[in-house]
């Protein structure tokens, strides 16, 4: 047993978010987040055994109250069993399911349920089983269902993908118990990087269609250290994303100055009354797997669909380090 447990590859981060928030209440507030991340993993040639084991500690502290709170929670955000053959792999337990492009609002995103004014957020996983079968190098098909009680209700899937002339193409078709969406995606390049996703639904209770879309494009400087690019998002179905507008502007720049530095410039607007978050960050290698960094969050705006704040302004100094 002790032999068994020795085998085991383990990795992750341990990493401290000391966080500033102003004006709260007219009064500076502090938080402290510690976060340590295990995930403890077994390979072999066919098999792979994963766990991801969170623990976080959250501390608060005020100028006006010498009191200090902690609370401690632990999660699996993480644990399945996945087996390889040549063609084709199939995972079953808790798991990240991804389908189309890896992008910020990605509209066949199966958990939209992130909150981008909350640095907390940990992507959760999901409960289900999932397949990808590879035709050839550049074409597949992905396939995901996520069971409930009763059968009606669960939530399945697939992806079929493909690369014609460097464009990454693909069709989605997803089903759960209120809707039946599908779309296509690509992504490619023509001088600049572009990409596109387009998902309709047909809700099966109102007999109505809805759709969410997402354009963009991309394009890097100086052999790739300075790279910028902007989406539209469109979403007429729900608020996805912690959203409350339909229509949003996402830009971003990052530049990386060397292999020790880098900084980010992230917005997101919406068309509705033009509020804004805005989101910035630097970031340094002090020493091998271990990074400071500095990040800010301000949103902006008082309007039905502004972002909901924790403060007027807010700092983050983060260190982590990675094992």
């Amino acid at each position: 047993m002790i032999i068994f447990f020795i085998s085991l590859n383990y990795n992750g981060y341990l990493r401290n978010d000391a966080v500033l928030k102003f004006p709260l209440n007219n009064y500076p507030y502090y938080r402290n987040l510690m976060e340590l991340k295990l995930v403890i993993s077994e390979k072999d040639e066919n098999t792979l055994l994963y766990l991801d084991l969170r623990n976080n500690m959250l501390g608060f502290f005020s100028v006006m109250n010498s009191s200090t709170e902690y609370f401690f929670s632990e999660s699996i955000k993480r644990a399945f069993i996945r087996l390889f053959k040549r063609e084709y792999t199939l995972t079953i337990g808790k798991q990240y399911i991804n389908l189309g492009l890896p992008v910020l609002f990605n509209p066949f995103e199966i958990d939209k349920s992130i909150v981008f004014t909350d640095f907390y957020y940990t992507k959760e996983g999901i409960f289900g089983f999932s397949s990808e079968v590879m035709v050839n190098p550049e074409s597949g098909f992905k396939f995901f269902l996520k069971p409930e009680y009763f059968i009606k209700n669960s939530d399945a899937g697939f992806d079929l993908y493909t690369n014609i002339s460097s464009f990454d193409i693909g069709l989605v078709v997803i089903r759960d118990k209120t809707n039946i969406s599908g779309g296509i995606y690509l992504k490619g390049d023509l001088i600049i990087g572009i990409n596109t996703s387009n998902r309709i639904y047909y809700n099966k209770l109102d007999k109505s269609y809805n759709f969410e879309s997402l354009s963009g494009f991309d394009y890097s400087f100086f052999e790739g250290k300075l790279f910028f690019g902007t989406s539209f998002y469109y979403n007429k179905n729900e608020n996805y994303f912690g959203l409350k507008s339909n229509k949003y502007l996402y830009n971003f720049i990052t530049y990386n100055q060397n292999e020790f530095l880098n900084y980010s410039f992230n917005t997101i607007t919406n068309f509705d009354d033009l509020s804004t978050l805005f989101i910035s960050s630097i970031t340094y290698n002090i020493f091998e797997k271990t990074t400071a960094s500095v990040l800010s969050i301000i949103p902006s705006g008082y309007g039905e669909f502004s972002y909901d704040k924790f403060g007027e302004f807010l700092i983050i100094l983060r260190i982590e380090r990675r094992f």
